[in-house]
């Protein structure tokens, strides 16, 4: 049973997937926010007392405190995922009482339970060949192609980057790129991602996982305005294994891209370093342990 925000984007994407799920009230800090936790901690206890879980797992975000808030007043334990270095203020509270907190990282900064697992991928993300990859985007095998993952926030930066190479765009909803192939999404990644030589991408923990299991040769450039910078710490973290350079500077990304098409080994080296981060059992490793929780 999926607890989500009252959101009309959150209650689409579950209806699509035909998952079950139940809407609860997430109230942001405000005047009122006393009297608004208060019927979303009620209305969270009735569905976990309709439903019965053996345990709760929190995504992280506002839209988690009243539920997992509500388990911990039930005596039903919790667990959270955190897929940033850096968390955010939600879970940084609930962490010191959660039975366990699954990070996608080393050293993440939080007082609790860590057991370090690595961020779960969604099944079917599985690599095709890069020739059936490029055949299926449109795009000529034969020359190197770079993936621009434009993503919401903040993507005008990186729609607006000058590639000189073959290109996918990922631009999100309503907006627009220069490139030899501009989608607003793809539902099949690993197409996309199995294509790419090289990607431009946020520092969005997802994204980071997802690339570096496809060991694609990536520059990072975190968005500056995310919260407390955590983008920016996640592409910090990473050390050698990606580029990364900031929005100011977004320019140098053409450098990058010229060591691409001249056959720089630097390219493959650093792909093969980002690999190294990748996690694809993380889901089991967290399935296996809330078995013993």
């Amino acid at each position: 049973m999926f607890l989500c925000t009252e959101r009309p984007f959150d209650r689409a994407v579950l209806e699509t997937a035909r998952l079950p799920h139940r809407p609860v009230p997430s109230p942001r800090l405000s005047a009122s926010f006393p009297i608004r936790f208060g019927r979303a901690l009620a209305k969270s206890a009735r569905v976990l007392l309709d439903f019965r879980p053996d345990v709760l797992v929190g995504l992280g975000g506002y839209g988690c405190v009243p539920p997992v808030t509500a388990a911990a007043l039930m005596g039903i334990p919790y667990v959270l995922l955190e897929q940033n270095i850096l968390p955010g203020r939600a879970n940084r509270t609930l962490a010191p009482m959660a039975a366990r907190v699954y990070a996608q990282w080393e050293g993440t900064r939080l007082r609790g339970r860590i057991l370090a697992a690595g961020s779960p991928l969604r099944p079917g993300l599985r690599r095709v060949s890069r020739e059936e990859a490029c055949l299926r985007l449109g795009l000529d095998p034969r020359r190197p192609t770079v993936l621009v993952l434009g993503g919401s926030q903040g993507a005008e930066a990186l729609n607006a980057i000058e590639i000189r190479a073959q290109s996918v765009r990922i631009t999100g909803r309503g907006r627009s790129a220069q490139g030899t192939v501009v989608r607003e999404y793809v539902n099949e990644m690993e197409v996309a991602y199995s294509a790419a030589d090289l990607a431009v991408s946020r520092a969005g923990a997802l994204a980071i996982a997802e690339l570096a299991y496809f060991g694609v040769p990536t520059v990072l450039v975190p968005y500056p305005r995310a919260a407390e910078n955590h983008q920016r710490a996640n592409a910090r973290a990473l050390g050698n294994a990606v580029w990364v350079i900031e929005e100011a500077r977004i320019d140098r990304v053409g450098e990058i891209v010229a060591k691409l098409v001249s056959g720089d080994p630097e390219i493959h080296n650093r792909g093969r370093a980002f690999h190294r981060y990748a996690r694809p059992d993380a889901a089991r490793v967290i399935a296996e342990d809330l078995g013993r929780i």
